[in-house]
């Protein structure tokens, strides 16, 4: 018994045994009908892709781009040198060094030394990536205004408890 022969060709697009007539010259020879090869490339792709789904995918760029979460999409940290910063930020980064040495102060009541200077400008940095996606670049230019301002505050600080009156450890003996 001889082997039934099958009539027409295989379109490898959209998966169908078509007869001759709807195939085009040159579509003999690539197995793709005349109907698949009027399609967008990138249409042809998609089906080529996922040959075994019954309906071929098409894809529609306007329904991707319309259910796009803002929110979920990653935030890349802009990088800048100090010097480009506008004012604004500058002020928000001194009074950032301002709070952090008094901060150091009131938690250890003594002055930070060199090591804690350059922690606490290290987590100035992460603070400003974190929160303004800027990437801080660590030049000359602003560990100088570090330097500066840390300078300002350490030593208003000294100067206010130089002023101040003694305070006694105990603070319950006060109320007495």
């Amino acid at each position: 018994m001889a082997k039934k022969k099958r009539q027409g060709h295989y379109c490898k697009i959209c998966g169908e045994i078509k007869a001759n007539e709807k195939f085009s010259g040159k579509g003999h020879a690539e197995h793709i009908c005349k109907s698949c090869q009027s399609k967008h490339a990138d249409k042809q792709v998609d089906i080529i892709r996922f040959p075994n789904v019954d309906e071929p995918l098409e894809k529609d760029y306007d329904d991707i781009l319309d259910y796009t979460d803002i929110d979920a999409l990653p935030i890349f940290s802009e990088k800048k040198k100090f010097t480009e910063l506008d004012n604004y930020e500058k002020m928000l980064l001194r009074d950032y060094i301002r709070s952090a040495i008094i901060e150091h102060w009131e938690y250890l009541n003594i002055c930070p030394n060199e090591q804690d200077l350059i922690e606490i400008r290290k987590r100035m940095m992460r603070v400003v990536e974190d929160e303004w996606h800027i990437l801080l670049k660590n030049d000359a230019i602003l560990r100088k205004f570090f330097q500066d301002n840390a300078a300002v505050a350490i030593n208003k600080l000294e100067k206010k408890t130089e002023d101040s009156p003694e305070k006694n450890n105990y603070p319950l003996s006060s109320l007495d």
